[in-house]
């Protein structure tokens, strides 16, 4: 029993042991009156999983005051997103459906001409714009790239 607890303090006293007990285990209670305070579901999701749950969230917030169906969204890419908004990353579409249930698509896959909606800079912001026809996808396919 004894050789048991002083093996185990010896294994948690090396560099990145010690470093994943104080930084993951050590600061439970601190973080436990946190939690508590956030006990509704889309507050857990939140901060576990940041400002891409929030982008595709208030996509599907969105979709559904609308009342959109059947929307394939084409996402922007990542140099065009970080250029109009900060700390928000497009996720990609497997992401936005494990999130919120979004159908989303990106400028490369072989179903981004499918898209009937995308995410456009207006005015400083992003915003959701419907996208009527192949030549309306070509356009702001064209708008991503034009982004470095």
């Amino acid at each position: 029993m004894v050789i048991s607890l002083i093996s185990i303090v010896l294994f948690f006293s090396i560099g990145n042991n010690k470093l994943w007990l104080n930084e993951r285990i050590m600061v439970f209670n601190d973080e436990l009156y946190d939690h508590l305070e956030h006990m509704k579901l889309d507050e857990r999701k939140m901060i576990r999983w940041g400002n891409a749950y929030a982008a595709c969230s208030s996509i599907n917030d969105y979709m559904k005051k609308e009342k959109i169906k059947n929307a394939l969204v084409l996402m922007p890419p990542a140099s065009y997103a970080g250029k109009f908004t900060q700390n928000v990353v497009m996720p990609e579409p497997v992401v936005c459906y494990l999130y919120a249930g979004l159908h989303t698509t990106t400028i490369d896959a072989k179903d981004a001409y499918k898209a009937n909606y995308c995410i456009v800079s207006a005015n400083g912001s992003m915003s959701f714009s419907k996208l009527e026809d192949s030549a309306a996808v070509a356009n702001i396919i064209k708008e991503y790239k034009s982004v470095k």
